[in-house]
């Protein structure tokens, strides 16, 4: 079969997907100041990655496979980080907050009305700027902080950094 450059084109919905046109929300406990650049500075992310195990059950001498539980990889994004660092701040204080020492705090916190997990969402949007896909993370946390690199050569650049969140589940909306 020859190729058709006209037939491909004609299954590749409105051109494709843009990989560029997004948004990211991320409620970010006690600090409105950085929740509000979230959708500015977040360079990259993705859709999270999960995985499905599976159950081996004898029957007759033979395993038959079943659906396992759903696993979640850790949702890693990009961010642009500004001088006076108000994301990453926010970022780190909320990650002390929950990895204090002193065991079982985080949840006398969370009943004292502080909160340690929220939610994110992912919005990605067609050509014409209507949404066509948004997914909701549930129950993140940060579990990573990437470093800022410093360099003397790194010029006219701006700095990043990554952050890894943990969550329960998503949904899309």
């Amino acid at each position: 079969m020859a190729f058709n450059a006209t037939e491909f084109r004609a299954n590749l919905k409105h051109g494709g997907a843009r990989p560029n046109l997004f948004e990211v929300a991320i409620t970010i406990p006690d600090s409105v100041d950085a929740e509000r650049q979230v959708r500015f500075m977040v360079e990259a992310a993705s859709a999270p990655a999960y995985t499905t195990g599976f159950v081996d059950v004898p029957y007759f001498g033979r395993d038959t496979k079943w659906f396992g539980d759903r696993t979640y990889s850790a949702w890693s994004v990009s961010v642009i980080a500004d001088e006076d660092y108000t994301l990453r701040k926010a970022i780190e204080a909320w990650q002390d907050r929950g990895a204090r020492g002193d065991w079982g705090t985080n949840h006398i916190e969370q009943s004292r009305g502080l909160q340690l997990y929220t939610d994110a969402t992912v919005i990605a949007y067609g050509k014409e700027g209507e949404k066509i896909r948004e997914l909701k993370m549930h129950n993140l946390f940060p579990v990573n902080i990437g470093p800022l690199e410093f360099s003397w050569s790194a010029n006219n650049q701006i700095q990043r950094f990554s952050c890894d969140f943990e969550f329960d589940y998503y949904t899309e909306l």
